[in-house]
C-alpha cells in the first residue's frame, strides 16, 4: 500500500503540470474512416448511341426491325430427318419389346439344385431330390414361375448349381399358404 501512495502523488502532480487542451481531430483519413466520395459526374455526356457488336447497327434500329424468318429447309431434307426419327423410334420400341421377352437386365443368382427342387416340390412338383440339374427340374421350375407370372429363366452353372432370376427365387422361396 505504501508503494501506491507515491505513484498516486506522481500521477496527480503530472496532471497539474500539463496544460489542459481541447481534443484535436484525428488526421484524415484514419484506418477506420470510409473511403472518399467520387467526384460528381456531369448530368449529360454526349456519347454516340450504342451499337451492335456484330453488325455495327444502332440498337434502336435492331429493336424496331421485324425479326427475320428462319431459313426454309429443303423438303427432301425434312422428309429424310423425319424418316430417320421414325426409324430410331421403331428401333427403340423393338429393343424394349426384346428386353421384355429376354429380360437380360434382371438380377440373377446362383442356387443349389437341391434348394430349387425343394421349392418346386413345396409348390406341387413331384421331383426326386437328388440335387442334379436336369430337364425335369428345369421344366418344373419354369412352369411354376410362369404360373405365378414371374420370369422363368433357369440355366445350368454346374451339375448341382443353377442360375435363376433373383426375384423369382425370392418369391417362390416363401412357403405357399395352405
Amino acid at each position: 500500500m505504501t508503494g501506491l501512495v507515491p505513484l498516486f502523488l506522481m500521477w496527480l502532480w503530472s496532471r497539474e503540470t500539463q496544460p489542459i487542451t481541447a481534443p484535436t481531430a484525428p488526421i484524415w483519413p484514419t484506418p477506420i474512416s470510409p473511403p472518399p466520395m467520387p467526384p460528381a459526374m456531369p448530368a449529360f455526356q454526349s456519347q454516340p448511341p450504342p451499337t451492335s457488336a456484330d453488325t455495327g447497327t444502332p440498337l434502336a434500329e435492331l429493336h424496331s426491325a421485324p425479326p427475320k424468318p428462319p431459313p426454309i429447309a429443303p423438303v427432301a431434307k425434312v422428309l429424310k430427318s423425319a424418316a430417320a426419327a421414325r426409324s430410331a423410334a421403331t428401333r427403340a420400341a423393338q429393343a424394349l419389346r426384346l428386353n421384355v421377352k429376354k429380360s437380360p437386365a434382371q438380377a440373377q443368382r446362383t442356387a443349389s439344385v437341391v434348394d430349387l427342387q425343394t421349392i418346386a416340390n413345396a409348390r406341387g412338383a413331384k421331383l426326386k431330390r437328388d440335387g442334379l440339374y436336369g430337364p425335369k427340374t428345369a421344366s418344373a421350375w419354369s412352369s411354376i414361375a410362369r404360373s405365378k407370372g414371374l420370369p422363368a429363366t433357369i440355366s445350368r452353372v454346374g451339375p448341382k448349381i443353377a442360375r435363376v432370376v433373383t426375384q423369382t427365387y425370392d418369391t417362390l422361396r416363401v412357403p405357399p399358404i395352405p
